[in-house]
C-alpha cells in the first residue's frame, strides 16, 4: 500500500449538508446548529449516561 493510496482511505467524504446554505453570522455557525435526527449516532443510552456523569462531576466538585 503506497502512502497516497493510505491517505486516500483516510480521507473524510463530504455529506450533504442542510445548513451549507446558511451563512456564518454573529448567532451562529454549522457547528451550533442542531444535529438533524437521521444523522444522529447516539441514542437514550449515552444521553442517560452523559447527564449521570455531569451530576457525579458536580458532586465531586461541591463535595456533596
Amino acid at each position: 500500500m503506497t502512502f497516497s493510496t493510505f491517505m486516500q482511505k483516510l480521507e473524510v467524504k463530504p455529506t450533504e449538508d442542510e445548513y451549507e446554505s446558511i451563512e456564518t453570522s454573529r448567532w451562529g455557525n454549522r457547528d451550533v446548529y442542531p444535529i438533524p435526527h437521521d444523522k444522529r449516532t447516539y441514542g437514550v443510552y449515552a444521553f442517560v449516561s452523559y447527564w449521570g456523569k455531569s451530576l457525579e462531576f458536580r458532586r465531586m466538585i461541591n463535595g456533596y
